[in-house]
């Protein structure tokens, strides 16, 4: 819009041009709308006004504008981690000479402009929520189309160094909190057949119902508040104690040997640790069956013989079977 020149005019001529095609339209009012112009590009504006004959101009008056761009499309998020999230987008219809990226975690709020559809926003904190607002940008750099926004979470912290007790049936876990936000925390677990999972708010769990001397893979997600967005799992492989080996009984005694025997524990086990004293000397030895001949005894003197289940790890034992026996 514009005011009228002193003097006299009945009408104005307005021409505009995008430097390679140039339009004019004649108006009588001091306001015109052009419509149809392309997103993005600098339109020059004469306007000038016209005496009462139709043909006799005055000097034109020129303004120069860049329409808005269009909204940038296909945005999407192609990478997070713990302290960056990374975005692309496709250019919007029309012109644009750059794009304005802010992003905030609904306290900071920070910008970058850029010339390429993509960018790598680092030092985020772990966990959290940034909304992030894609706006193309003109070449005059200042005006500015209508903004796209997308809303990811960066990656939970990691999990490190958790702690852990077990015994025949169950599996305590403790864990600290990792650096960042987390709105819980996922526990899933199997020992090769169908999988486990339990969430918690807690930084420890405890595993039940396990299968005694059974090998178990456990891992322990940090999950941001999105209930969707995981950190990297942090696993472990947790071995339960195996039961007490049952019905153990001395079979045969001689003056330098004695043979025991006993059932397998329940569970799981893959060996058996067999240990022996004369309360002076004392001896084991591993075996696979459940019975054993013990050789090379002193006659006459009492053994203390210890059975032990042991998993199929090699070193987690159960509970100790005794019994004592005189050769």
């Amino acid at each position: 819009m514009w005011n009228e020149p002193e003097g006299n005019s009945s009408s104005y001529r307005v021409q505009w041009s995008d430097g390679n095609v140039t339009k004019s339209e004649n108006v009588t009012e001091t306001q015109i709308n052009i419509s149809n112009l392309t997103a993005g590009v600098q339109y020059d504006i004469n306007v000038t006004a016209v005496a009462g004959d139709g043909s006799t101009e005055g000097q034109s008056t020129t303004v120069s504008q860049y329409t808005k761009p269009e909204v940038v499309r296909n945005i999407s998020v192609t990478e997070i981690t713990t302290s960056s999230i990374s975005v692309m987008w496709n250019e919007p219809e029309g012109n644009s000479s750059s794009y304005r990226v802010q992003w905030s975690d609904g306290n900071v709020t920070k910008s970058e402009n850029v010339t390429e559809t993509q960018i790598t926003i680092s030092n985020l904190t772990a966990g959290v929520q940034y909304d992030i607002n894609v706006t193309a940008v003109a070449g005059d750099g200042s005006t500015e189309g209508q903004s796209t926004t997308v809303s990811p979470y960066t990656k939970p912290g990691n999990i490190w160094g958790p702690t852990y007790t077990r015994n025949t049936s169950s599996i305590s876990l403790n864990w600290t909190q990792p650096p960042g936000e987390v709105l819980l925390y996922r526990v899933e677990w199997d020992h090769g057949g169908a999988k486990t999972i339990r969430d918690t708010n807690n930084l420890f769990a405890v595993l039940s119902d396990l299968i005694p001397g059974t090998s178990y893979n456990i891992l322990i997600i940090a999950v941001a508040g999105d209930n969707k967005t995981t950190g990297d799992p942090h696993q472990l492989t947790i071995v339960t104690k195996p039961e007490v080996v049952r019905n153990i009984s001395v079979t045969e005694i001689t003056t330098s040997s004695i043979s025991v025997m006993w059932n397998e524990p329940e569970g799981n086990s893959s060996s058996y640790r067999v240990q022996w004293s004369d309360g002076n000397v004392t001896k084991s030895e591993n075996v696979t069956e459940t019975q054993i001949t013990i050789s090379n005894l002193t006659a006459g003197v009492q053994y203390d013989i210890n059975v032990t289940a042991v998993a199929g790890d090699g070193s987690t034992e159960g509970q100790s079977t005794t019994v004592s026996q005189y050769t």
